[in-house]
This record gives C-alpha cells, sequence and structure tokens, in this order.
C-alpha cells in the first residue's frame, strides 16, 4: 500500500493556492496604482497610497520570482531525476525514529531520512505518517540530492510504500 508519493496534487496544491494569492494582490495593487494615476490627483494627496500599492507591487513579485525559483530548483534537483528513474530504492523496518516539534527523521537500513511535515511540500507525507514508527517494514523510493540550499546532503523521499 502507498503512504506517500511526491508527485501527488497534495505537495503542490499549497504552493499552488499561494501563488494564486500573491498574483491577486499583485493584480489589486495595480490596478489601485491606475486608479490612482487616471484621477490625474496631485502626488502629494495620494504619496502613502503610492508607497502601499508600489510595496505591495514588489512584496507580490519578489514572492513569485521566489517560488518559480525554489520550484525549479526542486525539478532540477529532485523531480526531474526521480522521473528518469535516477532514484534509489530501500526495504527494511524503520528505527531511530525522532520526532520534535518541526523536525522529523529515521532510518531504514542505516539510511538516514528526514522531513518537516509543516514544509508545504511534504504536507501530503504528514497526512500518512502515522505509520512511520521504529519496527515497521517500509519501501522507500529516494532521491539523493548532494547539495542543498543549506549547504548539506539529503535523501529526498519522493515514495513509501507499507509492506
Amino acid at each position: 500500500m502507498v503512504l506517500y508519493k511526491f508527485l501527488s496534487i497534495n505537495n503542490f496544491l499549497p504552493v499552488i493556492m499561494g501563488f494564486i494569492f500573491i498574483l491577486l494582490f499583485l493584480l489589486i495593487g495595480l490596478i489601485c496604482i491606475r486608479t490612482l494615476i487616471k484621477e490625474k490627483s496631485p502626488f502629494k494627496t495620494h504619496f502613502l497610497l503610492y508607497i502601499f500599492f508600489a510595496l505591495l507591487i514588489f512584496v507580490s513579485f519578489n514572492r513569485i520570482v521566489g517560488a518559480v525559483s525554489d520550484f525549479v530548483y526542486q525539478y532540477n534537483s529532485f523531480i526531474k531525476p526521480y522521473n528518469e528513474g535516477e532514484y534509489l530504492t530501500v526495504e527494511g523496518s524503520i528505527d531511530n525514529y525522532y520526532s520534535v516539534a518541526m523536525d522529523t527523521s529515521f532510518t531504514v537500513n542505516d539510511i538516514y531520512f528526514e522531513y518537516n511535515p509543516y514544509y508545504p511540500f511534504d504536507l501530503g507525507f504528514n497526512n500518512r505518517s502515522e505509520y512511520i514508527k521504529n519496527g515497521n517494514k517500509v519501501r522507500i523510493e529516494y532521491v539523493y540530492v548532494e547539495e542543498t540550499d543549506e549547504g548539506t546532503e539529503r535523501n529526498v523521499i519522493m515514495k513509501i510504500e507499507k509492506l
């Protein structure tokens, strides 16, 4: 039974919703600035509104660029290799299960895995993590990523099956 698969819609739904929300704010900011310009009112009377909407546009654009670059990084680092069959598989019992606050880790046959159940791309995993306990048998498909944003290496879980 498949407990988790990375490429399900659960992984991308929070990011898609956030992207739509940011686009909405960007659109509101642009409409408001266009309206202020069309009114041809003195710049001094609407100075704070111009600043507010300019900041709204800047922050929205910045978040969009950040989301796109994060997706491109993840696609190149582990989604593309997984889709091309460049992944590893391990079967065995879960050992060294550890969970505190927002970090969870465990090993299977001395291969270390960790995830953050509150990170958007791991939300689908969190919904099925009740089975991730010491002694339970699993098969994990994962991609080894040498360099992450933090400058470390990690095994990115792409699929977990209950054995």
